[in-house]
Order: structure tokens, then C-alpha cells, then sequence
């Protein structure tokens, strides 16, 4: 009996050790500015750039969804990001080719007959309602306000969007194509996207949505008040 007393006072003794050694332990681990963590790793953002060196004709040099973007030499490499969540932990983690979303534009020979629209050509077309009008710019900017009627086609995700465009637009239909403004090029780059695509009956709004919304024509999005 006796025997036993002294194992448990032994084994409560060696707990006790145990526990202190423990603590001590982990609060100089704490301390330690190069002692491992024990909180579990948090997410990270990150940006991805994808850098692809293009080759042949002028190309979009700007980030994914720009529409301000402007022809630059054959030589240049051309960029595409975005911003993504992901874990810090891992290693092997994969990240989508971007680049796929910047699309070329296309040579001034392939648009020569595309005829270009004044804002009162414009509204004199959309009067008529025999046109469909494209909003080639960032799908965002479209849900914010674009043209009453208009139809989406990105140029950033025109592959992805072209899809449900075929199924309210046939090859035959005369389109109307526009973006922001003058100096915005994504109408040609989707106007070119829709001459592959077999559709001929092209026009290009040059002065596009920044000529259309100062004159308060026609509009509607989230941001346009009712």
C-alpha cells in the first residue's frame, strides 16, 4: 500500500514537472521572434501578372478589363492580372493562364469598312430599332449603366459571353458596337471578334458611352436612377 502511495505522489509530482516545462516552453517559443507559430496560416492576397511575349500584329498592352487600352509595337509583351484568395499553406497551388483575356486588336485592314457612327447617327439608329447595340466594354462597367437595350460582349471574356450574344443576335442583324470613348479601342477589338464570328452588318459608336451618357440619352443600370 504504501508502495503505491509513493508511484502516485511520484507520477503527480512528474505531471506537475511536466506541465511547468511545458508552459515555460512554450512561453519563450512565444517570445522568440523566430519561434515556430502556432496560429494556423491565414489567406493571402496576392496579385497575378502573367507576362506572354506576343508575336505578329499590334497588340492590347494593358491590364485585363482596361478600356482606355491603345495599340503598341508587335515586340511588346502584353500583361493580364487579376486579383485572387488563396491559401498560404500549400505548396503546388495552380493559377489560371490570364493571358487569354487580353485579345488582340485588330489590323486597321481588317476594320477599313466598318462604318463609324456620330453620336447622332447613333441615336438616329437606335431610334429606328432595327439595331442591336454592343457594350464591348469591362462587364462590370456594363451592369453599372450602359445603353437601354444594349447587349454585353466584353472583349476581356468575349469567347465566354459570345454563347448567349448568338442566341439574341443572328449573323444577320446589324450591330452597333461601343465602348467609352474615343480613345477607347475595345469596340474594334470586338467588332473585329464579330467579323471571325461571321456577322458583316458591323457599325462602330467612336464617341461610345461617355458621348451618350452627356446627353442623358437613353440608359439604364444600377447606378442609372429610375
Amino acid at each position: 500500500m504504501e508502495r503505491l502511495v509513493t508511484i502516485l505522489k511520484t507520477a503527480g509530482i512528474s505531471a506537475v514537472i511536466a506541465s511547468l516545462v511545458f508552459t515555460a516552453g512554450m512561453l519563450f517559443n512565444i517570445a522568440n521572434p523566430y519561434g515556430i507559430s502556432i496560429k494556423p496560416a491565414p489567406e493571402k492576397i496576392i496579385t497575378i501578372v502573367k507576362t506572354v511575349e506576343k508575336n505578329g500584329g499590334p497588340r492590347l498592352k494593358s491590364k485585363a478589363g482596361d478600356c482606355a487600352a491603345k495599340p503598341v509595337s508587335a515586340s511588346t509583351a502584353e500583361s493580364a492580372s487579376s486579383t485572387v484568395t488563396i491559401a498560404s499553406s500549400g505548396e503546388g497551388e495552380t493559377i489560371a493562364d490570364l493571358s487569354s483575356l487580353v485579345a488582340p486588336i485588330p489590323p486597321a485592314e481588317k476594320l477599313k469598312d466598318i462604318p463609324r457612327l456620330t453620336l447622332g447617327k447613333a441615336r438616329e439608329y437606335y431610334d429606328s430599332g432595327r439595331y442591336k447595340f454592343v457594350d464591348a466594354r469591362p462587364q462590370y462597367k456594363y451592369i453599372e449603366a450602359h445603353i437601354k437595350g444594349a447587349y454585353t460582349l466584353s472583349a476581356s471574356f468575349f469567347n465566354k459571353q459570345l454563347p448567349a450574344f448568338k442566341e439574341v443576335a443572328a449573323t444577320g442583324d446589324e450591330l452597333v458596337v461601343y465602348c467609352s470613348s474615343l480613345e477607347c479601342r475595345l469596340s474594334e477589338i470586338v467588332a473585329g471578334e464579330l467579323l471571325d464570328k461571321g456577322y458583316k452588318k458591323i457599325y462602330i459608336f467612336e464617341g461610345g458611352w461617355a458621348e451618350w451618357e452627356a446627353k442623358a440619352y437613353p440608359m439604364e443600370g444600377v447606378k442609372v436612377s429610375k
